[in-house]
């Protein structure tokens, strides 16, 4: 875990592939892609089902860690509407069951426009970016120039390190002066490396560690 300061407020990384917001008690998660496996396995590619199970128990790893109180996932919560199998929602819907108190909320990203949300997961949608100053919660960076400090996804960001002999590529968390952009919270997704130079501070995720670079 490592802990930023934005707009001084404390902010934690976590290994996880999530950001902890200590004042509002709210977890941040980006690009989760929930049925993605059971899309690539209707088009006939042999990909396992545990990929689900085993992002949700690195969910609850953190709302459990930092008790949080909320979750709120910057879009693209599914990978499209035909991975909603039985399978899928049924797993994440025995999952929701372990988080009853939990208030989750989902900016819909371009993943999810045709998304019909299974009623007992029990996640509120939003249309629009979630505005709580001093921040702003999107999918995507505004277009628009805001006094927000933005918190968004989508990008998948990853960071590769060049050793002598070899190359390690990393997910990681980005970080601006106006803006941070989370780690696509899947392991099953690619990404877009990042030039550090672009970045005020860059954070790669290592096993269970978070590493500034």
């Amino acid at each position: 875990m490592t802990t930023v300061n934005i707009r001084n407020e404390q902010f934690q990384l976590l290994p996880e592939r999530v950001v902890f917001h200590e004042k509002s008690r709210t977890i941040l998660a980006a690009d989760l892609h929930w049925g993605k496996a059971e899309v690539f396995q209707r088009s006939g590619i042999a990909v396992s089902s545990r990929v689900l199970n085993e992002d949700l128990e690195r969910l609850s790893r953190a709302i459990e860690a930092t008790k949080a109180e909320r979750l709120i996932i910057l879009g693209d919560l599914i990978h499209a509407p035909k991975g909603l199998t039985e399978h899928v929602i049924a797993t994440v819907s025995e999952w929701r069951h372990r988080h009853p108190t939990l208030r989750i909320e989902l900016i819909r990203g371009n993943h999810d426009r045709k998304l019909v949300m299974p009623e007992e997961w029990r996640i509120e949608l939003h249309d629009q970016p979630i505005a709580e100053p001093p921040f702003l919660y999107a999918h995507e960076p505004p277009e628009e120039v805001t006094d927000l400090y933005v918190w968004s996804g989508h990008l998948h960001p990853m960071m590769r390190l060049t050793g002598r002999h070899d190359s390690l590529r990393l997910p990681c968390f980005a970080i601006s002066q106006s803006h941070s952009v989370l780690p696509a919270f899947s392991e099953f997704t690619g990404g877009i490396d990042l030039h550090l130079n672009d970045w005020k501070k860059v954070f790669v995720i290592a096993d269970n560690a978070v590493i500034e670079v």
